[in-house]
């Protein structure tokens, strides 16, 4: 099964996926206790957020490559699809990002700004026309969390699920 999670789908919830890296309020006092966590994956996740305040990733506190991968997640959040300013290209690929503001080092690479398109009637699961549909590039799993097969349409998918056609 591909190492995923459905996260939120609804109006109240406000976060998604937070991961921190090492923080001082300044010069000379503690390191924040909760970083850094070195070396997180997040990869093929569904996040919808709809909260006026939702952030979908959150990588704070001098977080970089070296603390966030994130590849082929279909992403809303209302307020911030991302928010990881030291995360670049390099560690940022192939997801379909939508929200107010996107913060990270760059664009990413094969990165869609733009509404994933979930079905409002079965949450997380994509409607016809994602972008989201074919824009994975790697099969993590042979599965997604439902038991379809993963590439059962020809393609890899960004997100938890793989897309199917109505019938």
């Amino acid at each position: 099964m591909r190492p995923q999670c459905r996260a939120g789908y609804g109006e109240r919830t406000r976060g998604g996926m937070v991961t921190r890296g090492p923080f001082k309020e300044e010069a000379g006092s503690p390191v924040e206790p909760n970083g850094p966590v070195l070396r997180t994956v997040f990869r093929n996740n569904s996040i919808h957020l709809a909260h006026e305040d939702a952030e979908g990733v959150v990588c704070d506190a001098s977080c970089t490559d070296e603390h966030l991968t994130m590849t082929q997640n279909a992403i809303h959040a209302k307020k911030k699809s991302v928010y990881a300013p030291g995360v670049t290209a390099a560690a940022n690929s192939y997801n379909v990002l939508d929200g107010d503001q996107y913060q990270a080092g760059d664009d990413g690479t094969g990165n869609v700004f733009e509404d994933p398109r979930f079905d409002p009637g079965d949450p997380l699961r994509l409607l016809a026309g994602s972008k989201a549909i074919g824009l994975g590039k790697v099969k993590y799993g042979e599965i997604d969390l439902n038991g379809v097969a993963i590439g059962t349409d020809g393609g890899i998918e960004a997100g938890a699920y793989e897309y199917v056609p109505a019938r």
